[in-house]
């Protein structure tokens, strides 16, 4: 019996392993003098199909990158500014748990001043002196998944699997959409970017030195999510669904079209999650003073609930230098919390009762977009007028109730309830100029105004026991 049960386990064992995959890694180095080749593209193609690749990513700042994949053969391809292209089979075997490839040497690239054709294609990552921009239109497993998971993948980006984001190692940055800042990201990131499609997305930016005109004073820098605006001719579209083990689910959907001088982009989603019933048990013992007391806590604890999420974008374009947009986007949706808490003490204080707590987060954001680009003969040269307005309600409710109550402050029981209603309103109107002087200098002048209007009522009773149970203000 214990060796078939042994057997089972590591039956089990070998197929999460296999489901999972063989994580591959390396690092990129230059041949002449062993130094790292940061944000360097690597292309992962089959070797049945080498021609179409099917994972695609960038090497961090110390040339080092990690991917994961199937049994299978396979031909990597490295790409780095300076560098000669480099090949390299790979053979990943079924259940191996890594695949170590060591260090990977590019040499410097050559030509001659004759006749020269180049064939590249475009690098995933391109680094300036004041931000790097990460291209998922290059991705190609960006038509399949979030835009969450493609941050996983940008430079200077960390998702952990709490799906916290950090920039630089640090939580002190500013979230943008297409260059402006969105209370809807910013308030619920993981939420807002698991709901976007990567398909939608044009560029990821990471600002690390942001301008004036970013409004990012005391933070670390900013990452800038810029929408597919320009689509082509004709339509497409995608939808997806996905679901956990523990009752959560969703879908999302894509389209974009374009009809001569207009263009139609809209995503929308919706998401619900189910978490499982967390169980908590304490027990205390003291002894000292005497006499001797025991105090016993055990709890429960649940949480579900769900959103949608939508953004709608309309832009026309009627000739090549002036493009207007219309953005319009909404998230929010609510979150149960539900917990109880049996407590007993027995020895030097006898008291006993049964605490039980539910709340209801609503949260939310409304946001509406118009824009103005006027672009110039002079490459660089850009002027934008923009508005912004956005809504934010956050109310919340909260109750609390003391029930089964033996010896302690509530002979008669407590019952409370808590009920917030907040939010705020935001006007932004904004115009930048930009004139590049050189191709290290430019000018950057604009004008920002923004109105603010915040709000927060919150209401306090209790049922009153004494008072044939009429629920009173609290005014403690």
């Amino acid at each position: 019996m214990k060796q078939t049960l042994l057997s089972l386990i590591l039956l089990l064992a070998s197929v999460v392993v296999y489901a999972e995959g063989t994580n591959v890694k390396g690092q990129l180095v230059s041949a002449n003098d062993k130094q790292p080749l940061p944000y360097a593209t690597v292309s992962v193609a089959s070797k049945a199909v080498p021609q179409k690749s099917i994972k695609k990513f960038a090497t961090d700042d110390s040339g080092n990158f990690t991917t994961t994949l199937q049994a299978g053969d396979y031909i990597f391809t490295f790409q780095f500014v300076g560098m000669n292209n480099f090949n390299r089979s790979v053979e990943v075997k079924n259940g191996e748990l890594q695949v170590n490839l060591g260090q990977i040497e590019m040499s410097e690239s050559s030509t001659e001043l004759s006749e020269i054709s180049v064939t590249a294609q475009r690098p995933l990552v391109k680094v300036e002196i004041d931000k790097l921009t990460y291209s998922a239109k290059d991705d190609p497993e960006s038509s399949t998944s979030n835009v969450l998971d493609l941050l996983r993948k940008v430079p200077l980006v960390t998702v952990d699997g709490e799906d916290n984001i950090q920039l630089k190692g640090s939580s002190s940055f500013k979230i943008y959409l297409n260059g402006k800042p969105s209370n809807m990201i910013s308030n619920n990131p993981s939420q807002v970017l698991k709901s976007m499609p990567a398909n939608s997305i044009k560029d990821v930016e990471v600002i690390t030195d942001p301008g004036a005109r970013y409004d990012a004073e005391g933070v670390g820098g900013i990452i800038n999510i810029i929408t597919d605006k320009r689509v082509d001719e004709g339509y497409s579209g995608s939808v997806g669904a996905n679901g956990d083990t523990f009752g959560g689910y969703g879908g999302n959907a894509y389209l974009s079209l374009k009809y001569g001088k207009f263009g139609l982009t809209g995503n929308g989603s919706y998401f619900y999650h189910n978490r499982p019933e967390a169980k908590t048990s304490l027990t205390r013992e003291e002894m000292a003073p005497s006499p001797v007391n025991e105090l016993t806590q055990d709890g429960t604890s649940k949480n579900y609930g769900g959103g949608l999420f939508y953004n709608t974008q309309l832009s026309y374009e009627p000739d090549t230098l002036n493009l207007f947009n219309v953005s319009v986007g909404q998230f929010g949706g609510k979150f149960h919390s539900n917990s109880s808490q049996d407590v007993l003490s027995q020895g030097a204080r006898d008291y006993s009762y049964l605490l039980n707590n539910n709340s209801i987060n609503h949260f939310g954001s409304f946001t509406l977009t118009t824009d103005y680009q006027r672009t110039f003969k002079k490459k660089g040269e850009l002027l934008t007028v923009s508005y912004r307005f956005e809504r934010n309600p956050n109310d919340s409710e909260y109750e609390s109730e003391y029930s089964q109550v033996v010896n302690y402050f509530y002979p008669k029981g407590y019952r409370m309830k808590s009920i917030n209603n907040a939010g705020g309103k935001e006007h932004t109107g904004q115009v930048d100029y930009v004139n590049p002087l050189t191709d290290k200098h430019s000018i950057e002048v604009g004008l920002k105004y923004i109105f603010r209007d915040n709000s927060s009522r919150g209401d306090n009773t209790f049922l009153n026991p004494d008072d044939g149970g009429q629920w009173e203000e609290d005014k403690s």
